[in-house]
Order: C-alpha cells, then structure tokens, then sequence
C-alpha cells in the first residue's frame, strides 16, 4: 500500500484531487447552508370559456349555488325569451330604442333583469337615471356597499349613483369616499336637453315648458344635495309584473374581481331578490345575427333553392371525366403537301430559278420524245407553238429566259405547264378528238 503512494503518477493525481475535492465540498455546504428551493406561483391568463366569456366565474358561481345558468349570445334570442327566471344583461350598450323596449316589455310580462346602466334608451324605459358620481377619497380606502343592512367590502374606486321616481323596493348604497351630485338627472326622460337631442321637435310654448321644468328640476336637484340624498349603487324596482335590478357598475362580477373582497357575496345576494329564480341567463355581450345566419334562420328554403340551383348549373357546365380516349394517329403530309412547301419555301425566298429549271427540262425533253416519235427534225419551240397555240417567242422566251419577280415568274410557269400539259397523252387524245 505505502508503495502505491510513493508512485510518482499516484503523488501527482493526489495533489490534484484533493484541493479540487475539498473545494467542491465547501462550495455545496455553502449553497446547502444560505439557499432553499422556493415553490413560486405565477397567475397566468385566462384559458378556455374563459377567455371568451368573461363572466364565466360568476356563471360558475351561481352553478355552485344550485342556479339553472344558460349563457347567452345571440340578442334576437334574448329579446324572444319566455318570461320567466333572472337575465343578467351585462352590456346593454348595442340596443336600440326599439330593442329596449322589447326588454322592458319582458320586464313588465314577469321576467326578473339584472342590468348594468349604461344605456339611455334602456335606462328611460326602465326609469332609471344618474344623480351624481362616487369616487373613492385619497384619505380613505375603504368603501363598502350596503344591503338590507349588511355591508359588503368593495373594490370600487369610482362609480355611477343611481335615482328613480318610481316606488325603490330593495336598494343598496355605498358608504365611503365623496360623492358629486349633478344639478340634473342624466340618462332618463326627465331631462328636457336630452329630450331634445333625440329628435324631438319644439315650439316657442314648449320652450318655455322645458325652461321651467328644467329650473324646477335643478331647485328639486339642489334640495337633494342640501338634504344628502342616498348613495344609490343598486336599485330593485317593480316593472309590470316583473322587477328591475339596476346596478352601477358590474365590473365587480367579471372574472378578473369577483374573487376579491365580498364582491362574489354581493352578486349573489342581487339574484336572490326576487327568490331563487328558475333559470339565470347570462347575456356578456349580446351580437345580432349576421346577414347569412338570419337568412338561415328566416330563409333556409330560400338558401336550400339556390344551393340546388347553383348546384345544377354547375353539375351542366362542369366537364365529364370518362374514360382516356385514344389520341388518333399522326397525320403524315403525302409527296404533294411535300412538293407543295419545297415550292413555298423557294418562293417565298425569290429563287425562281429553281421552280423553273425542273419545269423547262421536263418540257425539252417531252418535246424531243414527241419529236422522235413523229420522225420529224423540227426545232423545240416550232413544236410547242404547233401543240398550244401559244405565240412561239412567248415559247422561246419560256424555255430560256430566267425570271426576275414574281410576276415574270408566273407568266413563264403558265406557259410551261400549258407545254408540258399539251405533251400528256390523255391531253394529245383530247385534242385530236375536238378537231373536225
């Protein structure tokens, strides 16, 4: 043993290993000493329904509480409904003076609407105005909303308060913070500006009316602000054979707040008013159809016609696939259609010449054949001109000269086919037989 550390490698290693070893251990005791694991949360998005519901933890909330919650998209439904259960109408911004009166009439049949106030129209019909504004004071961050005598801790900084001629069954007010009241009701039919602005028509008399029951509103006004009047951030009202619950602000039910404070206990209380309802139907953000999907509610026997139209005469101008048909064979040109383009291809580059030697040297040698066989020693063109009839220096010319354009050239070919188609028996026969 004691010879193995006496080995000069095994010295070596030692003095290496042992600092380095003695290094690492210190380091690890000190990491092991001053640091911990840490488990740490991080709150992410929204995921899911959630994402594109954003009161989806509120409609969870009244699942849980026993509530038959339906959620609803389409407004042209909404405004169709039976009139029964709680609606819970988040935004009412998108309806028009027609569609807000629908509501109120479901109201007025029995149905149970839990409403944000943030539309005129639908404020007016349901008597509903603004009276002032609560914003949560510097020096004090506590605010709390109170029902039947129950406060509710809130995170609300600013706020809407609320105010109504007609007889408050349930109301809620919120304590805390400065409230600023206005000199005139806004967002309901007792203000005579606001009337006006709507399209209403007026006259000298009516003028002065509106004069006086604006100064009578703004005296009603100011002996409310003397008099403190109720912070009202929740006012439950009878509509018809229905109730009304308007509310402020509905920012504390959205996925985001409901989990804060006693906002979660809040909401419930609001759809317990009237008892435990049958069905609450939760209406986020309320659309109206498109062109096409009324269509397909309205017309789908139309849309069925034209689908079966479109599709017949697509079905007449579309093409068969069938069967490969055999491709015919090639059309081989025969000598002539090749005589006829060695011709063209001469022609068309001015080389006369060699259209009409083979013509002139076919014409002699026709006519020294037919003089043999004649027996007679007589000169090419005597012949010719005796055969045709044609003038002999028109003949003589044809079978020397050389042609210079395109016109010349076709005097001479004539002449030379007329020749050459004189020598022809079938031609000779014809000619012998039309002699008397």
């Amino acid at each position: 043993m004691a010879a193995i550390f006496r080995n000069p490698t095994v010295t070596r290693w030692l003095q290496w290993a042992l600092p380095i070893v003695a290094i690492v251990a210190v380091g690890l005791w000190y990491f092991g000493t001053y640091y911990e694991w840490v488990q740490e949360k991080e709150r992410g998005g929204m995921t899911g329904e959630a994402r594109e519901n954003p009161y989806f933890a509120a409609q969870l909330l009244l699942e849980q509480l026993g509530f038959n919650v339906e959620k609803i998209t389409d407004a042209q439904r909404l405004l169709n409904l039976e009139p029964e259960g709680t609606m819970f109408l988040v935004s009412p911004r998108s309806f028009y003076p027609d569609q807000a009166r629908r509501l109120a009439e479901w109201v007025k049949a029995g149905g149970h609407l839990v409403v944000a106030t943030d539309n005129n129209w639908l404020n007016t019909e349901l008597g509903v105005y603004y009276i002032g504004n609560h914003n949560l004071a510097k020096t004090n961050s506590k605010m709390q909303i109170v029902l039947d005598g129950r406060a509710h801790a809130v995170d609300l900084p600013n706020t809407a308060l609320l105010g109504t001629k007609a007889p408050i069954l349930r109301s809620a007010t919120i304590e805390g913070g400065n409230a600023t009241w206005f000199k005139e009701p806004r967002g309901c039919d007792c203000d005579p500006k606001q009337n006006k602005t709507n399209g209403g028509e007026t006259n000298g008399e009516d003028d002065e009316n509106m004069d006086s029951d604006n100064k009578k509103e703004s005296a009603q006004m100011d002996d409310e602000t003397t008099a403190k009047p109720e912070r009202f951030v929740m006012l439950h009202l009878a509509l018809g054979k229905g109730r009304v619950t308007a509310i402020s602000n509905q920012r504390l039910f959205n996925n985001h707040e409901i989990g804060n404070h006693d906002h979660a206990e809040y909401m419930a209380r609001l759809f317990t008013l009237v008892g435990k309802p049958g069905t609450v139907y939760i209406a986020p953000d309320p659309v109206f159809p498109s062109l096409f999907e009324w269509l397909k509610i309205h017309a789908w026997a139309a849309l069925a016609a034209a689908s079966v139209l479109l599709f017949a005469l697509l079905w007449r101008a579309m093409p068969r696939f069938g069967p490969i048909e055999t491709p015919p064979p090639p059309n081989r040109p025969g000598l002539r259609e090749h005589l006829r383009a060695i011709g063209e291809f001469h022609l068309k580059g001015h080389d006369f010449e060699a259209l009409l030697a083979p013509m002139r040297d076919d014409c002699l040698r026709a006519l020294q054949l037919h003089a043999t066989r004649e027996g007679a020693a007589v000169r090419p063109s005597t012949l010719a001109q005796r055969l045709t009839g044609l003038p002999q220096n028109d003949i003589e010319h044809a079978l020397r000269a050389s042609a210079t354009d395109r016109t010349e050239f076709l005097r001479l070919a004539t002449t030379l086919a007329r020749i050459r188609d004189s020598l022809t028996p079938s031609q000779q026969k014809l000619t012998t037989a039309a002699r008397p």
